[in-house]
């Protein structure tokens, strides 16, 4: 017998490696979102680790329940400060980063048959996720205010009246991934309207909203303290991934789903008490700052690159935060990557993104991970692999 055979249906729903144009030694890869590790603050976690640890008492028990009371409340209040909402301690359960908390609001909300809303370009992971729970995932276009709430409330009418049972909508705001628009106010509040009139739980998907250029929190508080949502966030992306810390934050009910159904006995009640002092001190919103800048500057020569070596070959709106920057490209999708490998840059093809899969000009460049003196060089790859792909430079012109 092959033992494989056992497998469950969801055990398949395997992914190739979706980043285009990587394979070649020394590229330039624009590819999965993570954090810059410079910014990794490591003497200040060896610091309040090593002070939580030397404590009389310290608890190296599981941690049981929401998780440790003094993080709860540091997020909420975090929180309150970036969106004028009105969490509190109580509303908030610890989880194994943003992608834990997916999973577990996943495991809460669905049964086999639930349909699920989600933006056309999406994180994929998220839409796994949901199928995995047995749900059916429909998709809804975004523009540069973000999710389409006509399109919505047609499609969550049409559904109604084909008796489907919708539980979500599925929203990465702000700075949506890939396309990095976020939702503005006013949709925001029409999306609470659809929501309390059709019974669904927005699920409002935070991870990189830390991350912001211009000075103003784009986080809607009515959205969080309305009743009909959740917050998904994570440490990762201003942290570092390795602490596997994040949040649901917001419909108290589902938060409580959330941490009676729990398996996993929580997450480190150490690293917990580490940042929840960061988060008190106010080192951790000085960190998320300098964080901002950081990826601004990065951004700023990207685009000085793609304004001057671009024009013409695709165009892409201004991230105002995250570390992404989404193109829409002229020529397919596929024959750029093709020039890519040659030329030693990769990035992910929008087809990834698409939850139908099909996508042939778009592709999103993750610049978190690169270093600042490669962004300008990588840049220029990219267009050049444009300018291949188009058919404007000779094959033997081309050099690295």
């Amino acid at each position: 017998m092959d033992i494989t055979e056992l497998l469950s249906t969801a055990s398949s729903m395997t992914r190739p490696d979706p980043v285009a144009g990587s394979a070649r030694p020394g590229s330039i890869v624009f590819g999965s979102g993570v954090p810059d590790p410079v910014l990794y603050p490591r003497a200040s976690l060896v610091r309040e680790i090593s002070r939580v640890l030397s404590e009389p008492g310290v608890d190296l028990g599981y941690s049981r329940g929401r998780g440790q009371p003094a993080l709860c409340a540091a997020v909420a209040d975090r929180l309150n400060v970036r969106s004028g909402s009105t969490l509190d301690g109580d509303d908030i359960t610890i989880t194994a980063g943003a992608s834990g908390a997916l999973q577990a609001t996943a495991a809460a909300l669905l049964d086999p048959g639930d349909v699920v809303v989600v933006e056309e370009y999406t994180y994929p992971a998220a839409v796994d996720t949901f199928r995995q729970r047995g749900a059916t995932v429909v998709t809804v276009p975004t523009d540069e205010h973000g999710i389409d709430v006509h399109a919505l409330g047609a499609e969550l009418d049409a559904l109604a009246g084909a008796g489907r049972r919708v539980k979500a909508v599925y929203t990465i705001a702000p700075y949506q991934s890939p396309t990095t628009v976020t939702l503005s106010a006013e949709r925001a509040g029409v999306l609470v309207d659809l929501a309390a009139r059709h019974g669904v739980l927005v699920v409002v998907d935070d991870t990189y909203g830390e991350i912001q250029f211009t000075g103003r929190s784009p986080l809607h508080g009515p959205l969080l303290s309305s009743g009909q949502a959740v917050h998904l966030g994570s440490f990762s992306k201003t942290l570092t991934p390795a602490l596997r810390l994040g949040w649901v934050a917001g419909n108290r009910g589902v938060v409580d789903a959330i941490t009676a159904m729990r398996t996993d006995i929580g997450v480190s009640l150490v690293l917990q008490e580490a940042v929840a002092r960061m988060l008190a001190s106010g080192e951790y919103a000085e960190h998320a700052a300098t964080a901002s800048r950081h990826y601004l500057r990065k951004r700023d020569l990207l685009l000085d690159v793609l304004d001057t070596e671009c024009a013409g070959m695709a165009s892409w709106q201004v991230p105002e935060g995250s570390f992404f920057l989404w193109l829409r490209t002229f020529s397919p999708t596929e024959e750029i990557a093709a020039a890519a490998s040659d030329l030693g840059v990769g990035f992910v093809p929008g087809s990834v993104f698409a939850v139908d899969g099909e996508d042939r000009h778009h592709l999103r460049l993750a610049f978190g991970f690169v270093g600042l003196d490669e962004l300008a060089d990588g840049a220029r790859r990219l267009a050049r692999s444009m300018s291949r792909a188009s058919g404007n430079e000779p094959v033997s012109a081309v050099g690295r």
